[in-house]
């Protein structure tokens, strides 16, 4: 996860990486903000699905995908945009879980493509 400062609501937001793609598909939007926002990589995917977050103020609809196997690389590709990244965090599933519970974890993307993940039983083997 990433902790970075949002200016809109001036504070820090723990958030799954994100970014925004111009076209519908998103893998390779999620494969490139995962790199340059942690420095982690994998060549197996998952898709959880998109949503529209506020369909009455926006038709940006984000897609969500799980990345299984991570590995750190070495030499990231970096976007000189992603200066907001402030600290990569590692926390368990179950702890992100408590965080969305507790108020901690805000950002809606997280929250519902977790949420979502959850409801389709792909979180199951990680929560036992």
């Amino acid at each position: 996860m990433v902790r970075q400062h949002r200016y809109p609501i001036n504070r820090f937001s723990l958030e799954f990486p994100a970014g925004h793609v111009e076209k519908k598909g998103g893998i390779s939007t999620a494969k490139r903000e995962l790199e340059e926002e942690t420095s982690l990589v994998s060549d197996e995917w998952e898709k959880i699905g998109s949503h529209v977050a506020s369909i009455s103020n926006s038709d940006l609809e984000p897609n969500a995908f799980i990345a299984h196997k991570v590995q750190k690389i070495k030499n990231p590709q970096k976007d000189s945009l992603d200066k907001n990244v402030h600290k990569v965090e590692k926390y368990s599933l179950r702890e992100v879980q408590e965080m969305i519970k507790s108020g901690e974890i805000i950002d809606g993307c997280t929250i519902i493509a977790f949420s979502v993940a959850l409801f389709q039983g792909k979180l199951d083997k990680y929560l036992k």
